[in-house]
Order: C-alpha cells, then sequence, then structure tokens
C-alpha cells in the first residue's frame, strides 16, 4: 500500500509539472502565434487582390442574410460556406474601389473546414460593376496530400485566370470529371467545397453592392463651392482607420487654383427613409469654414440621376463647424446632411488638412 501511495504521489507530481511546462509554453507562445495567423492573413489579403489600402467594415445585416439561405425570390443556391462578419474594401491609390477581401471556411472538405481568403474584384463595365473571383489563398486544410491538395492549386490557377462571376460557378450542376476543369477527378469533394466558398464570396460582394452602390458622378460644375476653383485634385486617404470611422465619406478633393489650395470639396453619401442621398460640402482653407453645400436625391433614373433639393442654409451656408454641431432643430435629411458634414471635418482634421 505505501509503495502504491508511493507512485501515485510520483505520477501526480509528474502529471502537475508536465501541466505547468504545458501552460507556460502555451503563455509564451500564444502570442506569437497569433501574431503569425494575422501576419500571414495581411500577406493573404495582398496576394489576392493586391491594392494601396484595405479598409475593414461590418456588415452584419449582409452576413445575417447569407446564413439565413436564399430567399423566396432569390435564385441563388443555397451555400454552406461560414464568412467572418468583416471584411475589406480593396482601395487604389487614389481611393477607387478594386473590389473586396473575405474571410471564412467552408464546411464541406472531405476531411474538415477549409480556411481561406477571397478576393472579390469589381469589374466596371457595367452600371453597377460585375463582381469577379480575384483569387484565393489557402491559409489551413487537412485535405489528402495528392488529391485534395492538387485540387486547390488547380482551381486557384483556373478561377484566377479565368476570373469567374457567379453565373459560371454552378454547385448544383452535374459534375464530369473528365469534361470539368473546375473539377478535380478524384477530389470532387474538395472542388465542389472550394467552388462553395467562392460562390458565397461572389454573393456576399453582390449583395453589398446591391446595398451601397450609388452614382455620385455629379457634373463637376455642381463641385464649384469655393472661391477661386480652378481644378480638382481627388486626395488619397491612405489610414483605413479613419474611412471606417467616417463611412459617409466617399470622397475628397482638394481645390486647386494654380498650385495654391483654396478649399476642399467632400462627396458625402447617406440614407433616409429609405432614400439615398449625396451631399456636396466645399469647406474653405484658413478658417475652415463651410462655404456652401449641396444636398441631392439620388433618383436611380439614368436621365436624371440626381434631383437638387434645398436644405437648412441657415446651418450650411457660410458656417462654421461649431456651428454645425450646435444646430438645434433638424430634422430627417437635414439632421443627416450635418452628421455627414461633420465626418467631413473630422476627416480633413485626421489629415491634416485643416485644425
Amino acid at each position: 500500500m505505501k509503495d502504491l501511495f508511493k507512485t501515485a504521489g510520483i505520477l501526480t507530481l509528474i502529471a502537475a509539472i508536465a501541466a505547468a511546462i504545458l501552460g507556460l509554453t502555451d503563455k509564451y507562445t500564444r502570442e506569437p502565434i497569433r501574431k503569425v495567423n494575422i501576419e500571414k492573413r495581411r500577406l493573404a489579403r495582398s496576394s489576392v487582390l493586391p491594392a494601396a489600402s484595405y479598409v475593414f467594415s461590418r456588415e452584419a445585416a449582409v452576413f445575417k442574410a447569407l446564413a439565413a439561405g436564399p430567399g423566396k425570390n432569390e435564385k441563388w443556391a443555397a451555400t454552406k460556406t461560414v464568412l467572418s462578419n468583416g471584411f475589406y474594401k480593396a482601395l487604389d491609390k487614389k481611393g477607387n474601389m478594386l473590389g473586396y477581401v473575405f474571410e471564412g471556411y467552408s464546411t464541406e472538405g472531405y476531411a474538415g473546414n477549409i480556411d481561406l481568403v477571397i478576393g472579390v474584384r469589381i469589374l466596371t463595365n457595367s452600371k453597377m460593376g460585375n463582381p469577379v473571383i480575384s483569387s484565393y489563398s489557402i491559409i489551413k486544410s487537412s485535405e489528402t496530400p495528392g488529391l485534395g491538395k492538387a485540387a486547390e492549386v488547380k482551381l486557384l490557377q483556373f478561377f484566377k485566370e479565368k476570373k469567374k462571376s457567379l453565373k459560371h460557378i454552378l454547385l448544383n450542376s452535374k459534375v464530369d470529371n473528365n469534361n470539368r476543369p473546375d473539377t478535380v477527378s478524384g477530389a470532387t469533394v474538395t472542388s465542389l467545397a472550394l467552388k462553395d466558398a467562392l460562390y458565397t464570396s461572389l454573393k456576399a460582394a453582390t449583395m453589398i453592392m446591391r446595398k451601397y452602390f450609388v452614382n455620385l458622378d455629379v457634373p463637376k460644375r455642381e463641385m464649384v463651392l469655393v472661391p477661386f476653383t480652378q481644378k480638382f485634385q481627388k486626395i488619397s486617404i491612405k489610414d483605413s482607420s479613419i474611412l471606417s470611422k467616417n463611412q459617409m465619406v466617399r470622397e475628397i478633393y482638394e481645390v486647386k487654383w494654380g498650385r495654391l489650395t483654396t478649399g476642399f470639396v467632400a462627396k458625402l453619401f447617406f440614407r433616409n427613409a429609405g432614400k439615398k442621398y449625396l451631399v456636396l460640402a466645399g469647406i474653405r482653407t484658413g478658417n475652415a469654414q463651410l462655404y456652401n453645400s449641396k444636398l441631392f436625391e439620388i433618383t436611380g433614373d439614368e436621365k436624371k440621376p440626381f434631383k437638387s433639393l434645398a436644405r437648412n442654409r441657415k446651418y450650411f451656408f457660410f458656417s462654421s463647424e461649431k456651428e454645425i454641431k450646435k444646430a438645434d432643430g433638424l430634422k430627417g435629411a437635414d439632421k443627416e446632411m450635418g452628421k455627414a458634414i461633420l465626418q467631413a471635418y473630422a476627416v480633413l482634421r485626421k489629415m491634416g488638412k485643416i485644425r
């Protein structure tokens, strides 16, 4: 009995030491592993859709709708891929939209989940743009070497070269391994799992575009809102966190008279009572006065896409930022317009353009 307690004590001590070592190992490796994973995803974003900057955004309603499956009047196929609630907007050096980067995992892999990052490029050969797969990167997978792994590589090459759109990714079509270049023989499950993830990403991109796509290309004459306007130069906003906190701000232009900067014109967008609105705000340099502003309802009519509206001139004509903040009695579109203009001030201040 004495030997039994002695053996039990030794085993307990060994177990305690092993647990302590494992705990310490986890403590000191957890953060480095987290940083490695963050860097791996950052590199994946830049590889699937190269861009000058990436703006993180959340669209809870879009991803909730994706999880709920297709509605009664939707022709989309049901999918099982799970996308993260957040995604990245890919922007070029001038701040123009290139597309979206999604992160998520397909639950339909042969050996478990396939964790991946997917790039969706927005082609501008149509009125609303056409989302296509630009590329994707596998972050983690346990697919069978030689089969599942081969499918990952072959499909990547196929979709990257062809830039496939929603109508080309047929999840429920009959699989013919001899004739279909987007399905690898012997790895049908892996192939369909990857296609499910790509299809889901294209659905998400389409839903986001339907919600937010607006034509902001007003005639240049409408943008003459500060004195001594000669030309406009679009400002590139490189810090993605600035736009993510001020999402009403879509574009900002520096107004030039020769080489002299005379002010800034911001294009701002908001929704109110089911309608879409565009605000143009002209802010002077020096005293940072809101010299003039314009409010348009975005009609969706190709011939007359913008309808000019009256606004509360007391606050939006020759006003200061302080006066707009203190404005009382603003309701509806006027109230949202004030919020949008204040966001323009916040962005310009963050960029060091005004004091």
